[in-house]
């Protein structure tokens, strides 16, 4: 349920804050992306994915693993038709 993934998002931003000057540091913010795109909270993915583009602006293999985390471009869009 969003409960697993609510304690996931605060065990891989807590890792990622542990961490801060790691360079893999950046994969715990990854990986609450995920878990925020998982429960469709769009605004903390997106915020987070902030976080991630201002911390590793000379690193697009990271960037570019950030935005695939995000999904689809429109997946926060409603549906047409419905």
């Amino acid at each position: 349920g969003s409960g697993r993934n609510a304690e996931a998002v605060d065990m891989y931003l807590t890792a990622a804050s542990l961490a801060p000057s790691s360079d893999l540091a950046w994969r715990g913010r990854v990986g609450a992306i995920r878990c925020l795109v998982a429960t469709r909270d769009w605004p903390a993915a997106a915020a987070i994915y902030q976080r991630v583009l201002e911390s590793h602006r000379n690193a697009p293999a990271v960037i570019a693993e950030a935005r695939n985390a995000l999904g689809p471009p429109g997946r926060d869009t409603p549906a047409r038709g419905r």
